[in-house]
């Protein structure tokens, strides 16, 4: 059975993965539509259309093929110190669980000479841009060795209190190996890390009006949800009110870094005069002072991107004192609520931050998702599912939230609802090996042994070293009636994990009298 309590969640898992203890630190290009193109719309890189971009894009292209044929990186170029083209992640980030299925690849030469001229090229046109994303050092760059799951190729991550760029080799393939429109997207994310401006009234007042616009269009255009109008790429019902792509109506975040990526290419799209005085000064302004209360709070990720929840916590009562109103404190400090299971401290910062972050603001839908995990914890399985359901009313991608509606309703024996949402879950992220548990015990349960076994065949084909994996798949081959298949199983587990002989032998009795 799918169990109330939130220990038994994991013992589902069979690992200490983050995804059930807490939501992961955000993906700071994800606060929306995590697996949702970057850019529709951007095709291939448009002819540069005043003489200063032709000379600018030759230029680029004459350094690339020096460099290749070198094999170093592009010389002279005064931008690419603040960025770190990393061909292993940090010890610290690889061995932590959620980095488990990360494959870095090192940066070929061609590739490393390419994705450097484009951040000289971003740097020349957005200075302060660039300096603001290296406010704590050179951003790491990583090339991921991975596809699956993703239909963009490029995001920001957090993992061991450092924002990052992660390219995968899915990333949107121009005449240039790399879109720099995505790249510029990014780096504004990480600028951008405490989403400070994105939240910053100036900004909020010429573009919420905006998404709300043309989420309206949206509707009136005939869509049940802003998903399937991004699906459909209806890009136009976002220009018509000024914003560059349907993406940007997803999250304030989202908007801030599509209008700064649209603003440096100066290609297809031009920002309105009104968001073009906002954003300017963000990227192009030299010099910035580092602001104390940003500081505390980016304290507030490294610590929670660690996994050192009471020390988050702390950090974020320090920020709270700085200022009353910071709204990333609340809701880091209700995540760390939640991996410490401290659920009802956990809802009632998360509830308080809901209450002040803005209406279209991303971190909204992993308030949400947390919250649901926090009732769950709680056994409040109908409010579990409210909360994801809203979450997911917004961001019908997001996966904290799919899986945690989907255990909300296994609780309360709506299996075919439950698979429904864990295995929409698995389809946005089929590396995450957690959600293959969550929904062969729901398979089970449901009498679908069957499908069960598949999932687990599909864990220990992944992971082979997976000891509860085959320790579950022994269970559903007894259910199945198939004791050679299980005492096979149960025996690889014992031999993995000596720990688990108590529950293997449990099973092996079961077989035993049903012979």
């Amino acid at each position: 059975m799918i169990t109330r309590n939130r220990n038994s969640v994991d013992r589902i898992a069979g690992d200490k993965t983050p995804s059930i203890k807490g939501p992961a630190r955000p993906r700071v290009c994800s606060t929306a539509f995590a697996h949702v193109p970057l850019c529709y719309g951007l095709g291939v890189h448009r002819q540069a259309t005043t003489v200063e971009q032709f000379k600018r894009l030759i230029g680029g292209v004459l350094l690339v093929v020096l460099a290749a044929c070198a094999e170093v990186p592009v010389a002279g170029g005064r931008w690419q110190q603040t960025v770190s083209l990393r061909d292993a992640l940090p010890t610290a980030v690889a061995a932590s669980p959620r980095s488990a299925s990360i494959q870095t690849r090192p940066w070929r030469p061609e590739e490393r000479a390419e994705f450097l001229v484009h951040v000289n090229v971003i740097g020349e046109s957005a200075p302060g841009l660039l300096e603001r994303a290296a406010l704590a050092g050179p951003v790491p760059i990583y090339r991921i060795d991975r596809t699956s799951g993703q239909v963009h190729g490029l995001n920001s991550l957090a993992g061991a209190g450092e924002g990052s760029i992660w390219i995968y080799n899915s990333f949107p393939r121009t005449p240039e190996s790399f879109s720099r429109q995505a790249i510029a997207h990014e780096i504004a994310h990480v600028a951008d890390q405490d989403s400070r401006i994105a939240r910053s009234k100036e900004f909020l007042a010429v573009v919420e009006p905006r998404i709300r616009a043309a989420r309206e269009r949206v509707r009136t255009a005939g869509y049940s949800n802003l998903r399937d109008a991004l699906l459909a790429r209806r890009d136009d019902l976002a220009r018509d009110v000024g914003l560059p792509t349907l993406y940007s109506a997803t999250a304030i975040q989202e908007a801030f870094a599509e209008y700064v990526g649209y603003a440096i290419i100066g290609s297809g799209f031009t920002p309105p005069a009104d968001v073009a005085a906002v954003i300017d000064n963000v990227i192009r302004l030299r010099g910035m002072p580092a602001d104390p209360t940003s500081i505390a709070v980016r304290r507030i990720h490294d610590s929670y991107a660690s996994g050192l929840w009471v020390e988050a916590i702390n950090r974020a009562d320090e920020a709270l004192k700085l200022d009353a109103k910071e709204p990333e404190a609340l809701p880091y400090r209700g995540f760390s609520f939640v991996s410490r299971r401290e659920f009802e401290k956990a809802k009632d910062d998360l509830t308080a931050a809901l209450a002040q972050l803005p209406e279209f603001d991303g971190m909204r839908v992993q308030v949400l998702a947390s919250r649901a995990s926090a009732h769950f914890g709680l056994g409040q399985h109908a409010m579990s599912v409210r909360d994801s359901s809203t979450a997911l009313d917004v961001n019908p991608f997001h996966v904290p939230a799919l899986m945690w509606r989907s255990l909300a309703y296994a609780a309360q024996k709506d299996f075919a609802r439950a698979n429904t949402d864990i295995s929409q879950a698995i389809e946005r992220s089929p590396d995450t090996l957690v959600l293959y548990f969550f929904r062969a015990e729901m398979r089970a349960d449901s009498g679908d042994v069957q499908g069960a076994i598949a999932d687990m065949t599909t864990v220990v084909t992944r992971s082979p070293n997976n000891a509860r994996a085959f320790l579950l798949r022994g269970r559903y081959w007894a259910k199945a009636k198939k004791p050679d298949e299980a005492r096979s199983d149960l025996a690889r587990a014992a031999q993995l994990d000596p720990a688990l002989s108590s529950e293997v032998e449990n099973v092996r009795r079961e077989l035993d009298r049903a012979s």
